[in-house]
């Protein structure tokens, strides 16, 4: 038993390149254990039960110091979570749990605009 959630993985500052992208995806892949898959500038999976996603990724952002990285999960009950990572810290942002089908949409939405809104203007952890 477990439980599956869906990630979708962003750089969100100037280091978003398609060649940057697949260079992090070789490390989350490495580090993780899983594999997943990159279109449209998101990487993403279709459900894992990736437990460490955040130790994970705080160990990624340490060997990837400059890239500022965007991690969403939602659970299969619907609990949103977002992680920023940089520079091997990250700021954890709070959970929510959908409460109607628009703001489901929005998390699975690959706009741009969507990455940078409220993201800029929190500071993770210095």
């Amino acid at each position: 038993m477990g439980y599956y959630t869906k990630h979708r993985i962003r750089i969100i500052n100037e280091y978003n390149t398609e060649e940057n992208l697949e260079e992090l995806k070789d490390y989350i892949e490495k580090i993780s254990g899983y594999s997943f898959s990159l279109s449209g500038g998101v990487i993403y999976d279709d459900g894992i039960k990736w437990y460490d996603c955040k130790d994970n990724m705080h160990a990624v952002s340490r060997f990837l110091p400059d890239y500022e990285i965007q991690v969403k999960g939602k659970g299969e009950n619907g609990e949103v979570w977002e992680i920023i990572c940089k520079d091997g810290d990250y700021y954890d942002k709070s959970y929510t749990t959908f409460t109607d089908s628009e703001s489901e949409s929005e998390y699975e939405s690959n706009s741009e605009e969507e990455i940078y809104i409220e993201i800029n203007k929190q500071k993770y952890k210095e």
